[in-house]
């Protein structure tokens, strides 16, 4: 059954959004101080960064680093994750650099998608793709194929993580389902 004829109540994240594109593709969906996208703008963005995860390896419930100012790159970063099947990482820029290293450690996400002027807080080894100014151009050569992976509403859509009681922080696995009912309920 195709996206489309699926009850909204179960729907993934991304494919909520994707129903959205196909309601008003030209429709304002995001404006930040830099840009302005539609729907179908931001869409096409996330899809080609997602085609990059998946040549990355990123598959269902993969952690993917996002780790940048709230701008809309991040929205494309968060989409692409969702949409490559993985689940994005929130790793906040005020985390003291012990904590962003603990969290990366434990996460192990295969890459993390930020800005250069970030990329030296990062643990040494960390896989980095910097979505800064031009970086769809850095792109072009990866073909936009539709091959994603299942993903259903109990498979991660993001990752948080907590202090922590003990002062080590927790990850908190967040599937599709929970986010998706408290956007329809409202």
């Amino acid at each position: 059954m195709s996206a489309r004829m699926k009850d909204p109540a179960d729907l993934c994240l991304h494919e909520l959004f994707e129903e959205q594109v196909r309601r008003t593709p030209e429709n304002l969906a995001l404006e930040d101080a830099s840009i302005s996208l539609t729907y179908r703008e931001l869409d096409r963005l996330a899809d080609r960064l997602a085609a990059y995860l998946r040549s990355k390896g990123i598959g269902q419930d993969e952690p993917v680093g996002v780790y940048m100012e709230r701008r809309a790159e991040y929205v494309v970063a968060c989409l692409a994750a969702m949409k490559a099947g993985g689940a994005y990482l929130i790793l906040e820029l005020a985390y003291p650099p012990p904590l962003l290293a603990d969290v990366v450690a434990d996460a192990s996400p295969r890459v993390v998608l930020t800005q250069e002027r970030y990329a030296d807080r990062l643990p040494e080894g960390t896989e980095t793709f910097f979505l800064d100014e031009g970086w769809e151009e850095r792109l072009e050569d990866i073909p936009a194929v539709d091959d994603r992976p299942e993903v259903g509403q109990d498979d991660l859509a993001f990752i948080s993580y907590s202090s922590g009681t003990t002062g080590i922080p927790k990850g908190i696995a967040n599937p599709h389902r929970a986010p998706v009912r408290s956007y329809l309920w409202r």
